[in-house]
């Protein structure tokens, strides 16, 4: 049965073999709408009506000097009606090769701008291309992808928290830095928020000019960083050759997955129910905010506009959040533009499901493998494949009473590549399913999942390749232990630099840690050092059943075995 889209509660009586739920990410206002708030898509014509509606032009249709304006978030669609707003003031004015600030002007609109934000965590710029990490000739990068393997096999791990110790290393000794002095590393402990809001767009201002005159930035390094750990890599000066060597030594666990299958499975394991019994992963999606919001991150001339409008005090930062602050100011007078937020309880599909199919918690689905939606109570596959938002997990209340996500098998529903990546893989799964069915087959799906599970290695097999793993997970952690001793005792960047560098195996490693306990140096520091050594987590890697599950979509090789089998069995 079909829902219209004009009329949700209209059915058609159509009736197909299969389905895919491609119902795309519903979005719905973040506050209350009326003539003072907008949600409007960012448009030059929608802007002008709105603050033509609301008194704020001029008669010469320019902002006044007195306007107040709010925009809710600091993320990219907050930033999308900045240039929009901007055109209605004499503050940016066009050239050959963009625009020009006119900084005059522009301090005439003090405070014209706020953002309301919960975080204060601004869109960052788009640096370089994030596919590869350059460094300086000489300079080795700490942390492999067979390294970063290791990790992602490990169960109900925070992969995360333990990878960032090795980002921050790698950009402080490429900008000839101690980690602690990063820009992204200075917190709101003793300044307040707006003040560190005010400091990271000016930073920005200074990195994005350096960008624009071809220089490397801590901001594009941190995006090259986040880029790889996006596709499940260590950080490689030739990503597609580590890969490839990964692949020669483990095909059973890495073949066809770096990107988005690998992705969605770690995602899927620090969700999992099994996670959460002792676990909360907030803390981990408060890092993984972090990473996102860098993968994306906004066009450099965007970004640079709104960082500077803070630099000439148009622009201003306000916590709060927007189902309480956001209405309270507009009830106080202040008109706001209003980007929509993804919503689970707009998607008329997801909605309808609630209830009547398996489910991990209350509206969340729990999937077949091929993403397939499965009946309530005898727990078996229907014939819908779920492309929408179903599977980007539900918010529940953990056992520290705080709230977590769980069952996210995938975190990508909006992303190009990801979309292509699935569609790649689709396609030729639902050809075979169709000739499945149209040959008779009474239960494809069913005899689909069939052949993948016959498919899959052996336990003994898969248990002799993960262990190969075993002293590579050991290392991954004597090495961290290793940069946060050298981050707590080093005073100037050159010796970072030159502790740092010791990281790289174990006896230079020991070396220069018993020349400092001879030397009765740095004695707290090496305890604390010691004590992370002994407290390095045995490896635990899945079984091979496990391991499988974690990966909701079937990988390009697993299609083609399942064409194979179904193929060779019908000749």
């Amino acid at each position: 049965m079909v829902h219209t889209v004009r009329n949700p509660t209209v059915v058609i009586p159509y009736e197909f073999d299969f389905v895919h739920m491609a119902n795309g990410t519903p979005n719905a206002p973040t506050v209350p709408l009326g003539r003072m708030v907008t949600t409007a898509i960012p448009n030059h014509d929608d802007v002008g009506r709105f603050l033509a509606d609301n008194d704020l032009l001029d008669s010469n249709g320019q902002i006044k000097v007195t306007a107040k304006i709010g925009i809710a978030g600091l993320g990219l669609s907050a930033y999308d009606y900045v240039p929009l707003v901007l055109r209605y003031t004499s503050i940016i004015e066009p050239t050959e090769k963009g625009y020009k600030i006119n900084e005059d002007n522009a301090r005439r609109y003090p405070g014209l701008l706020t953002f309301v934000s919960k975080s204060g965590v601004p869109a960052p710029p788009r640096h370089i291309d994030p596919k590869h990490f350059t460094i300086p000739a000489g300079l080795r990068l700490i942390l492999t992808t067979e390294e970063v393997h290791a990790l992602l096999l490990q169960q109900k791990f925070d992969w995360l928290s333990v990878w960032k110790v090795f980002l921050d290393a790698n950009v402080a000794r490429f900008l000839s830095k101690m980690p602690k002095d990063l820009q992204h590393r200075k917190t709101t402990s003793t300044t307040s928020l707006d003040i560190v809001v005010k400091e990271r767009m000016m930073d920005y201002v200074r990195q994005n000019d350096a960008y624009m005159q071809g220089k490397q930035t801590e901001v594009g390094l941190l995006r090259s960083g986040y880029r790889q750990i996006y596709w499940g890599q260590g950080f490689e000066l030739d990503p597609t050759q580590s890969e490839k060597d990964l692949v020669a030594k483990a095909p059973l666990t890495r073949k066809d997955r770096a990107g988005p299958l690998m992705r969605r499975g770690s995602l899927a394991e620090v969700t999992s129910a099994a996670y959460l019994a002792a676990n909360s992963n907030k803390a981990f999606f408060n890092d993984y905010a972090t990473l996102h919001s860098h993968v994306a991150a906004s066009p450099p001339a965007i970004q640079q506009l709104v960082a500077r409008m803070f630099e000439l005090d148009v622009a201003k930062f306000v916590q709060g959040s927007f189902e309480e602050d956001v209405p309270r100011l507009v009830g106080q007078g202040q008109k706001f533009f209003t980007p929509k937020l993804l919503s689970r309880n707009h998607d008329p599909v997801l909605v309808s499901l609630k209830g009547k199919v398996d489910e991990i918690a209350p509206g969340q689905p729990k999937y077949d493998k091929g993403r397939f939606i499965r009946t309530r109570d005898v727990k078996t596959p229907v014939h819908a494949i779920d492309m929408g938002i179903g599977g980007e997990g539900t918010t529940v209340k953990d056992f520290t009473g705080g709230t977590s996500i769980i069952g996210m098998q995938w975190h990508d529903t909006s992303t190009l590549d990801a979309a292509a990546d699935s569609a790649a893989n689709l396609a030729p799964m639902t050809v075979l399913l169709s000739t499945m069915a149209q040959e008779g087959i009474e239960k494809p799906v069913e005899r689909l999942l069939k052949d993948y599970h016959a498919g899959l290695p052996s336990e003994k097999e898969f248990d002799k390749e993960v262990e190969q793993f075993r002293s590579t997970w050991k290392e991954v952690h004597e090495k961290r232990a290793f940069l946060l001793l050298c981050e707590s005792v080093v005073t100037d960047a050159p010796q970072y630099l030159e502790y740092s560098d010791k990281v790289f195996d174990p006896q230079s490693r020991k070396d220069l840690v018993d020349d400092w306990v001879q030397n009765k140096l740095h004695d707290d520091a090496i305890a604390t050092y010691n004590q992370a050594i002994k407290g390095i987590p045995e490896f635990d890697p899945p079984s091979v059943t496990k391991y499988f599950e974690r990966f909701v979509d079937l990988s390009r090789s697993e299609v083609t075995k399942c064409w194979d089998a179904y193929m060779g069995s019908s000749v």
